[in-house]
């Protein structure tokens, strides 16, 4: 890759990685609390609303949401001591990788697995042999509203050259067990692309990335972050999964012109998708 220079009026790149880093750490450590608590740290510090708000959004009285709010600092504060230690850290390395132009998000490493063994692993984790479960109605609004209904910091496309946000939605997937995990999709243009970025909280966050064993397309390894790249009949790139550090699973959908004879969206090259996969922070 090649670097770049910094643009005048353009953020500081080791404040920008600093603050993905931050909110990154702190979801993680808000992952990690009872769901009452989380829903509402989640509101009053990551979205900034007053005790009071929050309490009308949840619909608690406002007792409850000052107990949960003091349980849940109690809880976060040895982690959150933590945070400030690694975010010294990251300065250095954070220098390195804005030489190539591009701080990304740090991601588990991805598992092949033969394709029957993967299903059963899959099915059993998953709870069903569906994938994911069954997600309801999906619901558009702002990205304020994405994220406030996600519960959990979704990642937006930032730098690419063009890339504008057409569609924002979320929705709650359940699994057989009836669990549910919040989903969020992203559509974005990009010249004659449209982006469809898929965000899916798993439900176990510092477990590897399993896939069946890759038929069509290849993994990619990238500053030590990898990627599950799917290819069409041309070599084109399809769609990217992987899944980042915080435990959420992406899948990056290209759809591009189509090719001549073709009724379907063509694929991106991979120069292009990985320019993309790169700037979600």
């Amino acid at each position: 890759m090649t670097s770049r220079a910094e643009q005048p009026g353009e953020p500081d790149p080791v404040e920008m990685a600093e603050t993905n880093e931050v909110r990154r750490q702190v979801a993680a450590a808000v992952a990690t609390l009872p769901a009452p608590e989380r829903a509402a740290v989640t509101l009053r510090y990551l979205h900034d609303l007053d005790e009071k708000t929050v309490a009308e959004t949840l619909g608690w009285p406002l007792g409850t949401v000052k107990t949960r709010l003091h349980r849940a600092r109690l809880r976060l504060r040895g982690k959150l001591l933590a945070l400030a230690i690694a975010v010294i850290a990251l300065v250095a390395a954070t220098v390195v990788a804005f030489a190539t132009g591009v701080v990304h998000l740090p991601t588990r490493a991805i598992v092949q697995k033969p394709a029957a063994a993967w299903q059963q692993d899959f099915s059993q984790q998953h709870h069903g042999t569906t994938g994911k479960g069954s997600a309801g109605p999906a619901q558009g609004g702002t990205l304020a509203d994405v994220q406030r209904q996600a519960g959990f910091h979704v990642h937006t496309l930032s730098g690419v050259a063009g890339a504008e946000l057409r569609n924002a939605t979320w929705s709650t997937v359940t699994f057989k067990d009836g669990s549910t995990e919040p989903e969020v999709v992203l559509e974005y243009r990009v010249g004659d692309f449209m982006l469809g970025v898929v965000e899916l909280k798993d439900k176990n966050p510092a477990a590897p990335y399993e896939v069946p064993t890759v038929q069509h397309g290849y993994v990619q390894t990238i500053d030590g972050a990898q990627y599950l790249f799917g290819t069409d009949g041309t070599g084109n790139v399809t769609v990217v999964q992987f899944k980042a550090t915080d435990g959420v699973i992406f899948s990056v959908n290209f759809y591009g012109p189509r090719y001549p004879n073709a009724t379907g969206p063509g694929g991106a090259s991979r120069q292009f998708a990985t320019n993309v996969v790169l700037h979600l922070a």
